[in-house]
């Protein structure tokens, strides 16, 4: 491999940032060069330093929807942990996962965001939970559908192939009832029941919006 100077500073940054996304702020990258006949040995030092540690976590969300959610205690993120910056992308996923299995169908992981303040000195830092300022901008009649759950209007079952599946197969199966709100829990069941079936090769299921509070499934 051909030494690349560029390469090199890139690998450092790399390096740099995924200890940071660890909590360790302070941490300090470089590289030892030994060359001998046209030939280098490189080598990446990494100094830690201590971690920072979260000294504040709040949540600043006005929907209540959301809130309630991010506030429960089984949150991945709280005061006196060690920060980190996959823990927080997990965070954001388990309350758009809650918010999928309460029926808000258009939510999205994207309309959360987190700031980290790592400002203060004694290896602290402060971190944020809240909407994204796209969301917050968005008109009414467009937060109304975000914010209202939805339920299930119809369940078709559509089969294609020689082999032939009977329709009360497929509905004991399934785990979208009709009537009963969207739950993203259901739908990986119901891939999960439905691919366990012999003569199943593959499976799509997709969602039609019907009205402001209904979906075809």
């Amino acid at each position: 491999v051909i030494y690349d100077e560029e390469l090199t500073a890139v690998s450092m940054q790399q390096l740099a940032q995924a200890m940071q996304n660890k909590g360790y702020f302070r941490v300090e990258v470089d590289t030892v060069q030994k060359v001998k006949d046209r030939k280098m040995d490189l080598t990446y030092t990494v100094v830690a330093n201590a971690p920072y540690t979260v000294r504040k976590y709040t949540v600043d969300i006005d929907r209540s929807e959301v809130r309630e959610i991010a506030m429960q205690k089984q949150r991945k993120v709280d005061k006196g942990m060690q920060f980190d910056a996959e823990l927080m992308d997990e965070e954001r996923q388990r309350i758009t996962k809650r918010m999928h299995n309460k029926g808000y169908f258009y939510f999205d992981k994207s309309m959360l965001v987190y700031t980290a303040d790592s400002s203060y000195r004694d290896n602290t830092v402060e971190v944020e939970m809240a909407l994204a300022d796209y969301v917050k901008a968005m008109p009414d009649s467009v937060q109304e559908r975000i914010y209202t759950p939805l339920r299930i209007r119809r369940v078709f079952f559509h089969c294609d192939g020689d082999n032939f599946i009977r329709e009360s197969v497929l509905r004991r199966n399934c785990r979208l009832k009709e009537g009963e709100l969207y739950a993203e829990w259901r739908v990986e069941r119901t891939y999960t029941l439905l691919n366990n079936l012999g003569a199943v090769k593959y499976v799509d299921i997709s969602f039609d919006p019907i009205g402001k509070d209904e979906l075809d499934c």
